[in-house]
């Protein structure tokens, strides 16, 4: 059983890596590498429920070393940032969604790269 769970988390963590690495694909030993050569800082926007999925895979350190330099929550205030890319990471509900619009009609970041936790629905 405990077999199965790290295979889980480590797949999880796997796929929280592409997702902060604004989806480039490398594999685990490559990423070491190449986040040390990546200038790119970017901000992670998240809801609650992905910010529990994010906590225990990684800590704060961790986060530094992929460029990771805030990390928020999606319905906090925030104030614009230029320069610099933000990564979702959420719940696809209408209220996270329709933060994410006002997010963007106010153009807090230079770029906005979206991940929701499951699914959309149509």
């Amino acid at each position: 059983m405990a077999a199965a769970s790290l295979s889980v988390q480590s797949s999880q963590r796997e796929a929280v890596r592409k997702m902060l690495s604004l989806n480039a694909s490398s594999t685990e030993a490559e990423w070491d590498q190449a986040t040390q050569d990546d200038g790119t800082w970017k901000v992670l926007i998240y809801d609650k429920y992905c910010r529990d999925i994010i906590s225990p895979l990684f800590k704060v350190g961790q986060l530094k070393q992929m460029n990771v330099t805030l990390y928020m929550m999606l319905h906090s205030e925030r104030e614009r940032i230029p320069n610099v890319p933000a990564i979702y990471f959420v719940q696809p509900t209408e209220a996270n969604v329709d933060r994410i619009c006002q997010d963007a009609q106010s153009g807090l970041y230079d770029s906005m790269h979206l991940n929701f936790s499951s699914e959309l629905p149509r």
